[in-house]
């Protein structure tokens, strides 16, 4: 995998993290409201991109063994 979806894919997790933990503690403090919401959906993207991210390095690599043998 490159360096630079590397780098992608840690920035991508570690905001995914960040916000669930956020999402976490909005919820024990406030209950489920608009912006609970807000940051789920914006973690749940960021997981979905880090998911992308793999699916796009493991195809790559996919492709490199095939035009190898």
């Amino acid at each position: 995998m490159p360096r630079q979806l590397k780098v992608m894919m840690l920035f991508s997790l570690s905001f995914g993290v960040l916000f669930t933990v956020l999402a976490y503690f909005s919820v024990q403090e406030y209950g489920f409201s608009f912006w609970t919401y807000f940051i789920i959906a914006v973690a749940a993207y960021d997981f979905f991109k880090v998911y992308q991210i793999l699916e796009l390095a493991r195809k790559v690599k996919k492709e490199g063994t095939d035009k190898s043998a």
